[in-house]
C-alpha cells in the first residue's frame, strides 16, 4: 500500500462502518481518542497537517472536517463526507506529522 506523501510521517487506519448504508454519500464522524499518546505529542497544534485517505492510502476524502480540535486536551472529531462503494466496513487512513503543511 502506498502513502499519500513522503512528507506526511505518520497514520494510522480508520475503520468506518458503513454496514447500514448503502452504495453513494455518506457521513462519518470520528472522535480522535485521547489516549493516542503518539498522536497528540506528534501532530501540530493547530491539526493543520492531517489528512485522510481512503483505503488506497492515495486517494483523499471527497470532504473532512476537524471539529474541537485540541491538543492541550486531547479532543478533536473528524466529519468524513465521502462515498462508499457498498454497504460494509469502510478502510481509511489519518495522516499526520508533516512538517510542511500548515
Amino acid at each position: 500500500m502506498s502513502w499519500r506523501s513522503a512528507i506526511d510521517t505518520y497514520r494510522q487506519p480508520l475503520s468506518i462502518d458503513n454496514t447500514g448504508g448503502g452504495a453513494g454519500a455518506f457521513d462519518a464522524t470520528i472522535p480522535i481518542p485521547a489516549d493516542w499518546d503518539h498522536f497528540w505529542t506528534t501532530v501540530q497544534s493547530t491539526g493543520y497537517d492531517l489528512r485522510v485517505t481512503g483505503a488506497d492510502g492515495v486517494t483523499v476524502v471527497t470532504k473532512l472536517d476537524i471539529n474541537g480540535f485540541n491538543t492541550t486536551n486531547k479532543v478533536g472529531t473528524l466529519e468524513i463526507q465521502d462515498t462508499a462503494p457498498a454497504a460494509g466496513m469502510l478502510q481509511y487512513w489519518l495522516y499526520w506529522g508533516g512538517s510542511t503543511l500548515g
